[in-house]
């Protein structure tokens, strides 16, 4: 059974954003230990499963985010809940003097720290945790903070680059030429992560920023997508497409089609206005649509 959120924000210096958000429990899982998040942070709009609409994407931005819990009984569950609720309310109640990334940055470690409390304080659930990967659209730049290995990816025209890189044992293999990037896609251990939200009371952020440009769009998702589809295929999904909410739905049908193992989730956000850059002038069918 899927979520569907849906959200999109427009301000005044032409810059828009329409975002679209699926999870999905999978084909073998009982429980989904998935959560995503959209949410306007400048009226604090937000949604966790219900569909909604609202404007004012203002200079405090919107915020886009993917947890993939872990852990015994429900922990998982509550571990990417609370995570994702946690930023948001982090993020909305901060202050808004220093610099985007570095409010980004501090908000995730002070939720890293709330989530790794909660667990100290019920037993039954030490040892929960998530992943975490946020993005923040502000003023035509996308800020990006990651724990785990849930991935962003930035598609321009018919180009698509990774934008994180996956915090596990499987990545380290590769960087260090232990693996090519076949043997790590199917490797065995390409799920055991190097660090999680909520199971240390410290973490290191790992961070990325960038400017948009018109026609770009970001997508955001666990590993239940990432093991199952690639790049080119989450790229193809996009330019075939007539709306973003039919991209998701695509890809996760797919995923499904080739196993469903685990929880899937995934965002897709496409960004527009005549106050962005000019960008690759090629437009997929979701964009020649004008739907989102």
């Amino acid at each position: 059974m899927m979520n569907t959120l849906v959200i999109t924000m427009i301000n005044n210096t032409a810059r828009s954003i329409s975002a679209s958000g699926f999870t999905d429990v999978g084909m073998k899982r009982r429980m989904n230990e998935d959560a995503l998040l959209l949410a306007d942070l400048t009226n604090f709009n937000f949604s966790l499963g219900a569909r909604i609409n609202t404007g004012h994407l203002s200079e405090h931005g919107a915020l886009l985010a993917i947890a993939d819990g872990m852990g015994g009984a429900a922990g998982g569950d509550v571990a990417s809940k609370l995570a994702v609720m946690t930023l948001q309310d982090e993020l909305a109640h901060g202050s808004d003097v220093k610099a985007m990334s570095l409010r980004l940055k501090e908000a995730v470690e002070n939720t890293n720290r709330r989530v790794w409390e909660y667990a100290q304080q019920h037993p039954e659930l030490r040892g929960m945790g998530t992943t975490l990967t946020a993005t923040i659209i502000s003023n035509g730049i996308a800020y990006i903070a990651q724990v785990g290995d849930s991935r962003a990816y930035l598609l321009r025209g018919k180009n698509i680059t990774q934008i994180t890189k996956d915090q596990s044992l499987v990545q380290q293999w590769l960087d260090a030429g232990m693996l090519d990037a076949e043997e790590a896609q199917i490797h065995p251990y390409r799920n055991i992560l190097t660090q999680s939200l909520g199971v240390d009371p410290a973490i290191k952020v790992a961070g990325a920023e960038f400017p948009l440009c018109r026609n770009d769009y970001l997508l955001l998702c666990s590993d239940g997508l990432s093991n199952k589809i690639s790049p080119q295929e989450m790229r193809q999904a996009l330019w075939e497409s007539n709306s973003i909410s039919e991209t998701c739905r695509k890809l996760i049908d797919e995923a499904n089609r080739r196993g469903g193992e685990d929880n899937i989730t995934v965002i897709v956000a496409r960004f527009n206005g005549d106050a962005l850059p000019a960008g690759d002038e090629e437009e997929p069918a979701t964009e020649k649509a004008g739907r989102s």
